[in-house]
């Protein structure tokens, strides 16, 4: 929302209800990333990475918004628990994870 623009200091987007320019509209994001989340949704009770795999958020089916936000602040590989709880979250699965203070844990929720 408004909020969130001011305080990443994002550029307001029009939305449109074509893709000019390569940027799509918010219900045409919208439904990009539902039939991605469809399509990426790992399987129940499992852990979708490796411990040690190193994942990019931009790998998640994540709006630009949200994307941009981790970027500006310095935000661009998940720790473990984030790569294992993430994807389960965006399938509106509930999660239940215990990790080390510092590890990431309230970013992933």
């Amino acid at each position: 929302g408004h909020y969130c623009r001011e305080l990443f200091d994002m550029p307001k987007r029009t939305p449109s209800k074509s893709n000019r320019g390569g940027v799509l509209s918010s219900q045409d994001e919208i439904a990009t990333l539902k039939a991605r989340i469809d399509e990426e949704s790992p399987a129940r009770g499992t852990i979708p990475y490796s411990k040690d795999a190193t994942v990019a958020f931009g790998s998640l089916p994540l709006s630009r918004a949200t994307l941009q936000g981790l970027e500006f602040n310095a935000y661009t590989t998940m720790t473990s628990i984030q790569s294992g709880s993430i994807p389960h979250a965006l399938a509106g699965r509930d999660i239940l994870a215990s990790a080390k203070t510092g590890s990431g844990k309230t970013l992933s929720f």
